[in-house]
């Protein structure tokens, strides 16, 4: 096992770099605004969209501010997938203003993708580079 591992461990981290360049696009192409849901932003978030969704939101990790072609969306993440979908309207939110504390706290889908996109790049250059410099 450890011997094939050896030989093989440039095209892994070839096939990974791929697949994250493959999500890089993935993540330029939507137009998110992605806050983490964390001990200090629970209990504001919580309160909130527990109004507007009847699924359980209590192991929430994420919510994401989308704007789709004519209106606004906050997608609710579980660990690996969308929980719930609300549609934003004009004054929905009388606790707070979600969307706006979402766009405030939150990171862009935008900028988390050129970053994993320009280092799995730059990885994928360097293992060429280096592959190519040691088969002479």
């Amino acid at each position: 096992m450890y011997n094939w591992l050896k030989k093989n461990i440039y095209k892994i981290i070839v096939l990974i770099c791929i697949f994250n360049l493959i999500i890089t696009f993935r993540m330029l192409w939507r137009d998110s605004i992605i806050l983490y849901i964390n001990d200090k932003n629970r209990d504001f978030i919580l309160n909130i969209l527990s109004e507007y969704t009847d699924t359980d939101i209590s192991s929430i990790r994420k919510v994401a501010y989308v704007r789709r072609w004519t209106h606004g969306c906050i997608d609710i993440y579980d660990w690996f997938k969308k929980k719930d979908e609300i549609l934003i309207s004009e004054g929905m939110f009388t606790k707070g203003d979600v969307p706006k504390y979402i766009k405030e706290n939150g990171y862009k889908e935008e900028n988390i993708a050129k970053v994993l996109g320009t280092s799995s790049f730059i990885i994928l250059i360097v293992i060429i580079i280096y592959k190519r410099k040691h088969k002479k």
